[in-house]
């Protein structure tokens, strides 16, 4: 790294809230919501770097969207009741809902089905041929 990034980013430690917040709007060109002094000083040394360096390789940047969609559209989340984040934002989640109580409902009725064609007492899953030689 270059003498003068190395001088700039240590120079950010001795810097107050106000002054890192005034070095982030130059740097960023946006006001600090923050006013975290590592945060907003972990964030200006890595726009610094970024500047200098390039940034984000274009493979890096294809992993992070990869990434990004997976979470967003495929990933379920538990805490939203197990939808993906996008179909929660969408408003879809009372119909993913009614699809998977229908499939699951469907599974059941398969499920009792072939334990009656089986001779299995559907209620209480005991061979029915048993049940009758111990009347």
């Amino acid at each position: 790294m270059q003498q003068n990034i190395v001088r700039e980013v240590e120079a950010l430690d001795r810097m107050s809230v106000p002054e890192l917040r005034e070095k982030y709007h130059e740097v960023f060109g946006e006001e600090a919501r923050s006013t975290h002094k590592d945060f907003l000083r972990k964030r200006i040394a890595w726009r610094i770097q970024a500047n200098a360096e390039g940034g984000l390789s274009e493979r890096a940047r294809r992993m992070v969207g990869e990434y990004v969609e997976h979470y967003n559209h495929v990933r379920l989340h538990g805490a939203i009741g197990y939808i993906a984040p996008a179909d929660k934002l969408a408003g879809r989640e009372e119909e993913i809902w009614a699809a998977r109580d229908r499939r699951l409902e469907a599974a059941r009725a398969e499920r009792k089905r072939r334990r009656e064609a089986a001779g299995l007492n559907a209620d209480r899953g005991v061979d029915n041929r048993l049940a009758a030689a111990v009347v």
